[in-house]
């Protein structure tokens, strides 16, 4: 359910800002400056208008508003800022009203209070709700945290997390609080102690101290198992380092000029800490596989000084080596990794506090192969015939596998020779999760519209791209026959019953028919001349279509008998 109200403040369109360019240190990329709001502290990467492209979302701590930033074919364009709360800084984005749309969530520092901006269906945001929560609300995750395959909401505040379930009707429950202390910063969700139960990880910058909350059987979360890391951790990530199977967490120690892993373990919990050296006030961390080696690696702000940026990159036995450092602008804070300019590589984003900018910094490195699915056009046909001028659903079957989690797709970031899976209905959602080919594992079942499809009558197969929710790349591809101009049965034979059809149809207007093969509107000469050149076509054989001269007065005879048997006018 949607929150009343619209949120939105401004719109900035053709932003010159964003046509700065310099290079970075070690040439990492080109480094692009976007303005937002005032003192940005943190951003997120989404695609928030379905596009295929990435978008961005900043909080402006001191303009109590959130910047939306659209991406386009180069760089970003259109700007939107949407009132929130009292010093909003953390963002987080999941979809929290159970429509298939990506809503923000963001904390609100002074207001002890979360907004929620709910995602619309012609992008940008619409309703807005606000939730109250304990003070100084600082991290936040938003995931599912019960198990039930929708979006939860959790909140570090006061002395206490608090969780909002996920409702079936989209509609966020009661609150519910689980001591935890006070004074905490981020807060990462994942299965710490391999039980397939969601827990929370956050940092206790004073007690210099990461918390794990584990997940329960029952619902909620135990008391708090604290382990020690360097000194005020602030960021935090998680990712598998080692590349042992098992979570490891990260913080960024803003005190202590350093990064501290602790590594996950089989039995739970972590068996081991190392710390690596950083920049000057580590504020925000990121990881992701920045130079395409198949290791994760690590990105973090530095918030002191002119600011900066520290990479570390990973090494195959776990743990980290080369360091690399280059200059970003005055106060950097919040960073996101994400492909933002659609070459297949991670790219990074960062806010810059007191420039009131955000820096973009694109990565040269080719990014790494796509994740191949196993993709099936109309499941159960092996010709697949495509009819272009249908005004049907074309139906998409990507099969699951030990190599491919279908649940663990970003269903918005999937497309068919450009076009987006349609929704079922009004409800929002995309696709449905089942086992259809019987082989224990789940798969997923999409449907675009066929006439939205950005092909000709000349493509043998159609290409499906997506991502993976922790970003991988995904590309799979399933061959095509195309339906030709005058085959109204989509055989993939043009013949006598096309013929027919189109005589039955003949002179027919205000509205699509079978054999309206052009589209205008009304079954005519123009429409018999597509059967007359097509006539003979058999593409389930793979023949060639036959041109001898005298098809079309053929053609025109049958019509004009079919017409004259069924009573037609002249």
């Amino acid at each position: 359910m949607r929150g009343k109200g619209w949120a939105i403040i401004a719109i900035y369109f053709g932003l010159t800002s964003g046509s700065l360019r310099v290079y970075a240190a070690d040439n990492f990329g080109t480094q692009e400056f976007y303005s937002v709001g005032s003192w940005p502290k943190r951003v997120v990467a989404a695609d928030f208008d379905a596009d295929g492209r990435k978008d961005l979302a900043v909080t402006n701590s001191d303009g109590d508003s959130v910047s939306i930033l659209y991406g386009q074919a180069t760089g970003f364009g259109m700007r939107q800022d949407y009132v929130v709360g009292n010093s909003p800084r953390s963002i987080q984005t999941a979809d929290l009203g159970g429509d298939g749309l990506l809503d923000l969530v963001v904390g609100n520092l002074s207001g002890d209070s979360v907004t929620l901006l709910y995602g619309q269906t012609s992008g940008g945001f619409g309703g807005r709700q606000d939730l109250p929560v304990g003070d100084y609300p600082w991290g936040i995750v938003a995931a599912d945290l019960n198990n039930d395959n929708l979006a939860d909401l959790a909140v570090g505040s006061g002395l206490n997390i608090s969780v909002f379930y996920q409702q079936s009707d989209g509609t966020l429950g009661a609150r519910n609080d689980h001591p935890s202390g006070a004074n905490k910063r981020d807060m990462v969700t994942g299965d710490f102690n391999q039980d397939s139960l969601p827990d929370l990880a956050v940092a206790y910058p004073y007690d210099h101290s990461v918390g794990v909350f584990y997940g329960q059987t029952g619902g909620g979360f135990s008391p708090v198992t604290m382990y020690p890391v360097g000194r005020a951790p602030h960021g935090l990530t998680c990712g598998d380092f080692d590349n042992n199977g098992y979570l490891d967490v990260v913080t960024a120690n803003a005190e202590g000029r350093s990064v501290t892993v602790l590594y996950g373990q089989q039995v739970g919990g972590f068996a081991g800490r190392e710390d690596y050296a950083v920049g000057n006030k580590p504020s925000a961390i990121v990881a992701g596989d920045f130079n395409a080696d198949g290791l994760l690696d690590l990105a973090n702000t530095n918030h002191s000084g002119s600011g900066s940026i520290t990479l570390l990159y990973g090494l195959q036995g776990g743990g980290f080596g080369q360091r690399q450092d280059f200059a970003s602008a005055w106060g950097s804070s919040g960073i996101d990794a994400a492909d933002l300019n659609g070459d297949g590589s991670l790219d990074l984003v960062v806010t810059n506090v007191y420039v009131d900018n955000i820096s973009i910094f694109y990565n040269p490195i080719p990014g790494p192969a796509p994740l191949l699915l196993s993709v099936d056009i109309r499941p159960g046909s092996d010709i697949n015939p495509v009819n272009l001028t249908s005004r049907g659903v074309l139906p998409v079957a990507i099969y699951g596998s030990d190599q491919v989690d279908v649940e663990q797709i970003d269903l918005s970031s999937l497309l068919l020779e450009g076009t987006s899976p349609r929704e079922k209905g009004n409800s929002g959602k995309v696709g449905r999760f089942e086992d259809i080919d019987g082989d224990s594992w789940l798969d997923l079942l999409l449907h675009f519209d066929m006439r939205d499809l950005d092909v000709d009558g000349t493509a043998e197969q159609f290409i499906l791209t997506g991502a993976l929710l922790d970003g991988t790349a995904l590309e799979g591809a399933d061959s095509v026959r195309m339906v030709p101009l005058g085959d109204a049965n989509a055989d993939l034979k043009v013949d006598i019953l096309d013929l027919t059809n189109l005589a039955a149809n003949w002179g027919r207007s205000g509205g699509w028919h079978k054999s309206d093969f052009n589209d205008d509107g009304i079954v005519d000469i123009i429409d018999l001349t597509a059967v007359a050149a097509n006539w003979g076509y058999d593409g389930t054989a793979n023949g060639p279509i036959p041109e001898p001269t005298t098809l079309t007065l053929l053609a025109l005879g049958g019509v004009g008998l079919l017409r004259r048997k069924r009573g037609y006018g002249t």
